[in-house]
């Protein structure tokens, strides 16, 4: 009985770590230069009601100056460094940029479980 035990715990310990799942966070703080941008808007009704939400959407090409760690980061921010990218940016409907203004990014990776792959958000630091 206590081979069997042992055979079961055995074959157990086998098998349970395939079910484990580590998560991977990159999270960065972006200086940047903005390129050019676009910007679309929409109204949302909120459930029903009168009551109506803005929302605004930023497609901005940046120059990625500097990039470093803002909390976890598995795998650096270093790559980001020198990198052309066009992101966008959830943001209110107040907030206006300009060709050539530097901004700071909040750049943050995760995994995109159960799915494949990795999701990233953007969000604009307001100093």
């Amino acid at each position: 009985m206590k081979q069997l035990n042992a055979v079961f715990l055995w074959m157990m310990s086998l098998i349970i770590p395939n079910f484990t799942w580590a998560s991977y966070v990159n999270h960065c703080l972006l200086s940047a230069k903005v390129l050019d941008m676009r910007s679309t808007s929409s109204s949302i009704a909120n459930n029903g009601r009168q009551n109506k939400f803005e929302k605004s959407e930023f497609l901005v090409d940046i120059k990625v100056l500097n990039a470093v760690k803002h909390g976890r980061a598995d795998s650096g921010c270093h790559t980001f460094i020198n990198q052309t990218m066009k992101i966008k940016i959830q943001h209110s409907p107040t907030l206006s940029l300009r060709k050539g203004q530097d901004i700071k990014i909040e750049s943050i990776t995760e995994d995109a479980f159960p799915h494949e792959g990795y999701d990233t958000i953007y969000f604009l630091k307001e100093d």
